[in-house]
């Protein structure tokens, strides 16, 4: 056996030796980035429907399960728009509710996610002539998810608290809060209410461009309520009911060679 054929055989040998002696904390690591991966596809995927309150996809359809699991915490808030045309103010609000639970994980090595869930109906306000303001559960952002509507706009930061301290501080935002321009909700135009055609996303700066020169934003606010969720979408808009699938339409954007994707449970979503 030559020189170069000893050192090859002894090189083998010892990595085999190293590999056997590192076996345990290999199967350790390899199980720990395939529960990482499962996270974060989960929440990067299924966002629209449960989401972590930091910034995500807000245009993934959201992921359709049968399960229903009942949130650790719950919040209730009311949501009002008030629009003016002409010289008239019109006031419309819904109530909607967000869960917070931990997303439990067997790996030590990876820390715990707040999960946050969205229960609830999309607010319409009806301008008469002028055709409907749809005001689904939706930001008008793909940086931020529906569900930070209200921590978000209330200034509440979950940083190194745990759950329920977190959604205590929620709680005591007693305050009506300003609805932030990062969380805003997508604002849709129905010219129709009773058919859903030639719907249109608008811009909360320029109401006027889609319903006429004197309709205008006047404020959107949050704050928090016990009264039940709201439940008149299915009656103002019988047309929501009639879709099976996630995705209902696409949305024509003004002065963008765009589309916008609405699913079903932007409109309703009656379990956690």
């Amino acid at each position: 056996m030559t020189l170069d054929e000893v050192c090859r055989q002894q090189l083998k040998c010892i990595s085999v030796a190293a590999v056997g002696a590192n076996t345990r904390l290999l199967v350790a690591l390899r199980t720990a980035l395939i529960v990482t991966a499962a996270v974060f596809g989960a929440a990067l995927g299924g966002c629209s429907d449960r989401a972590e309150l930091t910034k995500a996809s807000n245009d993934t359809p959201p992921a359709q399960s049968t399960r229903h699991v009942a949130p650790d915490e719950t919040i209730r808030y009311r949501l009002s728009i008030t629009v003016s045309v002409g010289s008239r103010e019109i006031k419309a609000s819904v109530v909607q509710e967000i869960g917070l639970s931990d997303s439990p994980l067997p790996v030590p090595l990876v820390p715990k996610k707040m999960i946050v869930s969205r229960r609830g109906e999309a607010l319409l306000i009806d301008l008469g002539e002028r055709g409907g303001l749809l005001v689904p559960m939706k930001t008008h952002a793909t940086e931020y998810p529906y569900e930070s509507l209200l921590p978000v706009s209330c200034g509440v930061r979950r940083g190194d608290r745990t759950l329920a301290q977190y959604a205590a501080d929620l709680r005591a935002t007693m305050h009506e809060c300003e609805v932030s321009g990062d969380v805003f909700p997508m604002l849709v135009r129905i010219p129709d209410v009773n058919t859903p055609t030639l719907l249109q996303k608008v811009d909360r700066r320029r109401l006027s461009d889609a319903f006429g020169n004197d309709v205008a934003l006047i404020s959107a606010t949050i704050e928090l309520t016990n009264e039940p969720l709201s439940n008149v979408l299915v009656t103002t808009l019988p047309w929501v009911g009639q879709f099976e699938t996630r995705e209902l339409f696409e949305l024509a954007v003004i002065a963008k060679p765009l589309t916008t994707h609405l699913y079903k449970y932007d409109f309703i979503k009656e379990h956690f």
